[in-house]
């Protein structure tokens, strides 16, 4: 990889300058393909460097680090169709650009020919997505927790990654609603309907094997992220919120200009609402807010309607063509 590498930055919390002595430290940037790859049979798209350290609470550690690398034609791809955490990397500044070759400095030369207007639903997507993770209420989270553990200790656990080892669970017929006496018992904070069973806000089938519906809880606290300190400080995920936020002024401003700058010139109001300086209520109220002046800033935008498909592909071609008749 490191023969291949054309680019290498850091991203997030320092890109956008909202980090504080806590954040982790993100990178990412481009290889280029084999000739296995461009030629043969061998398929890449990413290469994951990350390394994984966590706490008990899931935290990351700050021995953790996200680094992703993407094959050249998978990045120009996301990129052109204005993948909110792709588009955003060609518009790092020099400050956070680690490694550059001739190839990734073309690519960062030719950064006006991402972004279009459909870059609007793209940002407006993902950022109703973190709304969404950001709305869990904390009493939900509560309940989805508590009823997870009462099911583990049913099941004679305390992880997912016992659980999948358990011959008998695993061979269990047994649904959710035949312990409905044991959930009672045990004070699960779980209420039995005609048709599904709700913990906090999630509504789950009745007639659902134990362990699936284990994971189905598993997987909605997770969606909730690990912060739980936030919920408990603010009485909502407050860095969900400022990626709310972030990523709604990102949108706006490539529609309005076709160009990012980092660190972020609002950065200051997003580490205001990731502090708690603003209540749950005022980051809706402003989201919608921002959600009417990305689609106002549409029909103004200077930027294509549609994606420059030609004259990315020829990007594409030029940095291969280098690559391969150099050898």
């Amino acid at each position: 990889m490191e023969n291949k590498k054309i680019l290498e930055y850091r991203v997030g919390s320092h890109l956008y300058g909202t980090n504080v002595e806590t954040s982790d430290e993100d990178y990412s940037g481009i290889v280029l393909p084999t000739e296995e790859q461009v030629f043969g049979f061998e398929v890449l798209e990413e290469i994951d460097c990350s390394i994984h350290s966590k706490d008990s609470s899931g935290k990351n550690t700050f021995e953790a680090r996200d680094i992703k690398f993407f094959e050249l034609r998978k990045f120009l791809k996301l990129a052109m169709e204005c993948n909110p955490n792709v588009i955003e990397q060609v518009f790092v500044n020099d400050e956070n650009v680690l490694f550059e070759s001739e190839e990734g400095k073309l690519i960062r030369q030719n950064k006006h020919l991402f972004p279009y207007k459909g870059l609007s639903k793209k940002f407006l997507g993902y950022a109703y997505s973190q709304r969404h993770k950001m709305e869990v209420k904390p009493q939900n989270y509560k309940e989805l927790q508590e009823t997870l553990k009462i099911l583990f200790d049913y099941v004679g656990t305390d992880n997912l990654e016992s659980l999948k080892n358990k011959e008998w669970i695993n061979n269990s017929k047994t649904y959710l609603v035949e312990i409905k006496d044991y959930l009672e018992e045990n004070k699960a904070p779980v209420i039995f309907n005609d048709s599904y069973i709700k913990i906090g806000d999630l509504n789950i089938q009745k007639n659902i094997q134990i362990k699936q519906a284990i994971f189905q809880i598993d997987r909605r606290i997770k969606q909730a992220g690990s912060r739980t300190e936030l919920y408990l400080k603010h009485g909502f995920d407050s860095k969900f919120g400022m990626h709310v936020i972030r990523l709604m002024f990102e949108g706006l401003e490539l529609l309005e200009t076709g160009n990012l700058i980092f660190p972020l010139k609002d950065r200051q109001t997003l580490l205001d609402i990731r502090n708690g300086k603003w209540s749950l209520r005022q980051v809706i109220d402003y989201s919608e807010h921002l959600d009417n002046e990305v689609q106002k800033a549409v029909d103004k935008s200077p930027l294509l309607s549609k994606p420059n498909y030609e004259r990315i592909q020829d990007l594409c071609m030029i940095i291969l063509k280098k690559e391969f008749n150099n050898k």
